[in-house]
């Protein structure tokens, strides 16, 4: 099975929401139009991929922190029965969200 391709503006807009490119240049100390050449597939660096993923890696760990301190709030959902599970789909990459209660 093939790996599914992941584009530097995916795991730009996975970090830093729509303006990703000028936050993304600021964050690897480039410019914009670095960033935006590398997401047209020019001149991308050998080892961007990895301190793409260094990124990523620091980002989910912040995430994770953020998640634990709601679970430990145990903070509840509008209908206050719960928290909201949100999943993501592979094959979209968008989050599917569901209201149920957590063990």
């Amino acid at each position: 099975m093939d790996r599914p391709t992941i584009t530097i503006a995916e795991i730009g807009s996975a970090l830093y929401g729509p303006s990703w490119q000028s936050k993304l240049a600021a964050t690897l100390n480039v410019a914009d139009r670095t960033v935006r050449r590398w997401a047209a597939g020019k001149g991308v660096p050998r080892d961007i991929e990895l301190v793409l993923a260094q990124l990523l890696k620091a980002h989910a760990k912040y995430l994770r922190g953020i998640a634990k301190d709601l679970e430990d709030a145990r903070l509840p959902n509008k209908k206050g029965n719960g928290i909201l599970d949100i999943s993501f789909t592979p094959q979209k990459r968008r989050p599917v969200f569901d209201e149920t209660e957590t063990p």
